[in-house]
């Protein structure tokens, strides 16, 4: 269900009841200070988004939901994440840049299936950051920028290709009209022989 960029600040309670078996639930670019409670009770969420929302925390029962392995929180006012994120067992993709955090909890190291955590542009004091999770983040960090270069460049060999493309078009066309010219010039100079010899 995409309900994203409806401004919406709350959701009536007896919402979801109508659709207690949806996989993927997208709220991003609302205006929601907390996060709903009905969301936790959908137990066959995998994919929630609360991106682009004013939320300033998180309740521990998102990370409590039995299949939900991607949560995207970016861009939000969040300080820290709540203590006992580990149940989130099935969790594989944690993504909370562009928020206001400035420390990630040991906790995050605990987490089993979590294979991507972005938590790009937090004022995060990599001091702090204990073994286990700083692998996380240093892993986390690394893959992003080599994804973020992979798309620089494809973008930048597209790019090339278009200009490439539009100099041998650009090429062709002025050597087609370099032969027309000749040809009319050629056309004049027998029609102006053709005038003196009557």
């Amino acid at each position: 269900i995409n309900f994203r960029g409806n401004l919406l600040s709350v959701i009536r309670d007896d919402l979801f009841t109508f659709v207690p078996s949806i996989t993927s639930l997208n709220l991003s670019l609302n205006a929601f200070s907390v996060v709903p409670g009905t969301i936790s009770q959908l137990s066959s969420l995998t994919r929630l988004v609360l991106s682009d929302n004013q939320l300033s925390s998180l309740p521990i029962d998102l990370f409590a939901m039995p299949k939900l392995a991607e949560l995207y929180v970016e861009r939000n006012y969040l300080r820290d994440l709540p203590k006992g994120i580990s149940v989130a067992l099935n969790m594989t993709k944690l993504m909370l840049a562009g928020n206001q955090l400035t420390y990630i909890p040991e906790e995050v190291a605990e987490m089993p299936s979590l294979k991507m955590f972005d938590v790009r542009d937090n004022p995060i004091n990599e001091s702090d950051l204990n073994v286990g999770v700083r692998k996380i983040y240093d892993s986390t960090v690394l893959h992003v920028s080599k994804t973020s270069r992979r798309g620089l460049v494809s973008r930048a060999l597209t790019v090339r290709k278009l200009v490439e493309e539009n100099r041998e078009r650009q090429l062709r066309l002025f050597a087609e009209q370099e032969k027309a010219a000749k040809r009319a010039e050629k056309e004049e100079r027998l029609a102006a022989s053709a005038k003196k010899k009557k």
